[in-house]
């Protein structure tokens, strides 16, 4: 069910085809890594077009997700899912990856140059896959 190249379809939601290319990559490293996304954790850092669609589709396979977005009523839109809002909201942009709980996959879906070194190495995160240009 995975739509890559949705751009030139004028049927296709090009945010749905990048948010299922996402979640094809999620899967693979889900199976291949911690058993299948069913009980893994992952925080998805943005829930805009293509991050509300990986969430959900996440959320609805079993998965345990964390969110966060700048505006605070997206994350409301996700029934089951856990606001980072209140952990995040306050903290340095230097300092935003080491207040994130432990989980398995981050999911970057908000803006480019998101991660840097220091968040790369304070990130409690066993993998990184999403749809913003690292």
């Amino acid at each position: 069910p995975y739509v890559l190249a949705g751009i030139p379809n004028l049927a296709l939601n090009p945010n749905d085809a990048t948010a299922f290319g996402v979640l094809g990559s999620l899967e693979a490293i889900a199976d291949s890594r911690f058993g299948g996304v069913k009980g893994t954790s992952l925080v998805v850092h943005g829930l805009g077009n293509v991050g509300n669609t990986v969430a959900r589709e996440l959320l609805a396979a079993g998965a345990t997700v964390y969110v966060y977005d700048i505006l605070p009523g997206r994350a409301a839109e996700l029934p089951g899912a856990i606001d980072l809002a209140n952990k995040l909201s306050g903290n340095s942009t230097l300092a935003w990856a080491s207040t994130l709980p432990e989980h398995d996959i981050f999911v970057p879906c908000s803006k480019s140059s998101l991660i840097d070194v220091e968040n790369a190495l304070a990130l409690p995160a066993k993998a990184i896959c999403g749809s913003a240009n690292i």
